[in-house]
């Protein structure tokens, strides 16, 4: 060392500040990893509602499609016994002309039951 001597002498109030930088930086360090480990939980929790709100959404869309299908399948029903009535009616209108009076009670018998079926399906 050629006689040259380092000097690493610290006074007492220097080490004291060096420590306190030290542990005020790892205090610093642990407080915003806290709050890292906080933020992400909050991240993943709101992940999870999301994906719980996308999957009640994908049901409910399923759920409106299948009631979309029933609502026509019964908008059918009704029109195709509508049309079977006004086929009745025109039957019986064609069979007074004719005054076939056998036929004519058929004819009002199959109108009172068509009539009890398109209240059915109403409900």
């Amino acid at each position: 060392m050629d006689g040259k001597k380092l000097n690493h002498s610290y006074d007492h109030s220097q080490l004291t500040a060096m420590k306190d930088d030290n542990i005020c930086e790892c205090g610093i360090r642990n407080r915003d990893e806290d709050q890292k480990q906080k933020i992400l939980e909050d991240i993943h929790l709101s992940y999870e509602k999301i994906l719980q709100l996308e999957q009640a959404l994908i049901e409910l869309d399923e759920q409106n499609a299948t009631n979309t299908l029933e609502i026509r399948k019964r908008e059918a029903k009704v029109i195709f016994l509508f049309k079977q009535e006004e086929e009745i009616d025109e039957a019986i209108n064609q069979k007074e002309n004719t005054s076939d009076l056998k036929a004519q009670d058929q004819l009002k018998e199959q109108i009172t039951v068509m009539q009890k079926q398109i209240s059915q399906h109403r409900t």
